[in-house]
């Protein structure tokens, strides 16, 4: 129920008008009842509006008509009574309001009804109300549907796609654009040790494959993944070491 009691510790409209621009401005507060102020003490004493569409503070209060409006029993009926008068002059032009603060309105208890309301309606998966479960074919059937479809030009040539003249004037284009650009090789240095983990030489991979008859390949892949190498060394350089089961060890590599 709405009342002018400005002397009782109750939450109040008001509304304030600019005496120069004649903006005019409506609002609720209920934060004095917290804070054990009355209506009459607060507003342009203690209160100066929490929006900031206003510039209305003890520096130009004399700029302002201010006026306590109503006061009312439940925060929630100042609340509902705020959004039913800024409804119908919030769009006016010379309203500094810029909404009808329909989203203050619930209280705490309007929230958790719509809380139990939301789970409620989550508990009952209501996206899947009323369905089937899907079955195993249904579901596989989907996922294949889902899968990424083969491209039509898979296998094809440039030419095939583009045309031959497209597909050369592309390949010079590509030839261009590398040239003059060094591939960047790295020279891998190690030690090549034989099963007893004695050293039987040191040099770059090239050296070593050369000298050993070792392919580069496989000397690369013993230092990469740590591997002992078991196959016939036709070049053997040091017959005192025992090949099978070589291993290299990589000491540093550069570009």
């Amino acid at each position: 129920m709405k009342h002018k009691k400005f002397n009782e510790l109750l939450p109040y409209t008001y509304y304030l008008k600019n005496k120069i621009t004649k903006e005019k401005y409506y609002g609720v507060r209920y934060g004095n009842i917290k804070n054990k102020i009355l209506p009459e003490n607060d507003l342009g004493i203690e209160y100066f509006t929490s929006s900031k569409h206003i510039n209305f503070n003890k520096k130009n209060i004399n700029d302002w008509e201010v006026k306590l409006h109503y006061t009312f029993d439940t925060i929630k009926e100042a609340q509902e009574y705020e959004n039913k008068f800024l409804s119908k002059v919030f769009r006016k032009k010379d309203w500094i309001n810029k909404t009808n603060n329909k989203c203050i309105i619930n209280s705490n208890e309007v929230n958790k009804a719509n809380g139990k309301k939301l789970n409620k309606i989550r508990k009952e998966k209501y996206w899947n109300n009323g369905l089937k479960e899907h079955t195993t074919e249904t579901k596989l059937k989907m996922s294949r549907a889902k899968k990424g479809k083969i491209s039509k030009l898979k296998g094809k040539k440039l030419e095939e796609i583009v045309g031959k003249e497209r597909a050369n004037k592309i390949k010079i284009n590509m030839s261009l654009s590398k040239k003059g650009k060094k591939p960047v090789i790295l020279k891998y240095f190690g030690n090549l040790i034989d099963s007893n983990n004695k050293l039987i030489i040191t040099g770059t991979l090239g050296e070593i494959s050369e000298k050993t008859n070792i392919p580069y390949r496989t000397l690369l892949n013993s230092l990469q993944n740590k591997r002992r190498m078991y196959m016939r060394v036709k070049n053997i350089i040091k017959p005192e070491h025992n090949y099978k089961g070589c291993l290299v060890e990589e000491v540093c590599h550069s570009s």
